[in-house]
């Protein structure tokens, strides 16, 4: 995802347990989906997060297939 953002390629990143003000390049061709579900951002910027996940990796499931696909295509067109 950075490299990408390096040679100004265009993103489309997926975020759950990490916040993506935190990790998601500051770049104008980038877009990320997460979901706010209550117990995320559990990752912190260390690395660390309770495993297993208490929730089934709640915030993860919550992205659809369809909106993936939606930015793929919003992002190439």
């Amino acid at each position: 995802m950075h490299l990408a953002a390096a040679v100004n390629e265009k993103i489309i990143s997926i975020f759950g347990p990490t916040h993506p003000s935190e990790k998601a390049p500051l770049h104008k061709e980038s877009i990320y989906l997460w979901k706010q579900v209550g117990c995320n951002p559990c990752y912190d910027l260390y690395g660390r997060h309770p495993n297993p996940c208490p929730y089934k990796k709640k915030c993860m499931r919550e992205i659809k297939v369809e909106e993936v696909l939606d930015f793929i295509f919003k992002m190439t067109n």
